[in-house]
């Protein structure tokens, strides 16, 4: 799956490709491998709440459904893995290649891939999981002379104030 012609990341992404979708491609007849079943595992993947056509509508005559599921998933794992790593469409359609799909049927799903991968993007940038942004901090060190209780206490207290930018767009402050 890895080729010399490839840059450092990519040879990192193909390798994670393999070890994603590989394990599905790898059980996977490449001849399964079509645009229409691009189109519905998109469809999927960004429309989950919408009814689609039926898995059994898909095969090919005497094709197992349980393959089927097996190109789907594999597909799935194959596009999003792509869209997540910004993989090139010439990239992703000479993976496609190196696991056996033809070179028609490659071209195909790739326009697929190329046409969708936007949307993808913008998909795994909505779910993923990411950690609030600090957006300011002020701090304030006060002496403690004395209290009620005491007369001498003699104590630093620092306090901070963090502002912190949630991913659904609301600040927050954080006192400690």
């Amino acid at each position: 799956l890895l080729h010399s012609r490839l840059p450092a990341e990519r040879k990192i992404y193909m390798a994670a490709l393999n070890a994603v979708g590989g394990v599905h491609f790898a059980s996977l007849q490449p001849a399964l491998v079509s645009s229409s079943l691009a189109a519905f595992t998109l469809n999927r993947i960004l429309n989950p709440e919408q009814e689609s056509s039926s898995l059994e509508e898909l095969a090919p005559k005497g094709t197992n459904i349980e393959q089927v599921k097996t190109a789907v998933a594999g597909l799935t794992s194959v596009l999003l893995e792509s869209a997540k790593h910004d993989v090139t469409v010439t990239d992703f359609r000479a993976a496609l290649q190196d696991q056996g799909v033809s070179a028609p049927e490659a071209e195909k799903v790739a326009a697929e891939y190329e046409r969708y991968k936007p949307s993808l993007r913008r998909l795994l940038a909505r779910t993923q999981f990411s950690l609030p942004n600090l957006t300011g901090v002020r701090w304030r060190l006060d002496q403690i002379v004395q209290s009620k209780h005491l007369l001498h206490v003699n104590e630093p207290v620092f306090m901070l104030r963090f502002n912190i930018l949630h991913s659904n767009g609301r600040e927050e402050p954080l006192e400690v």
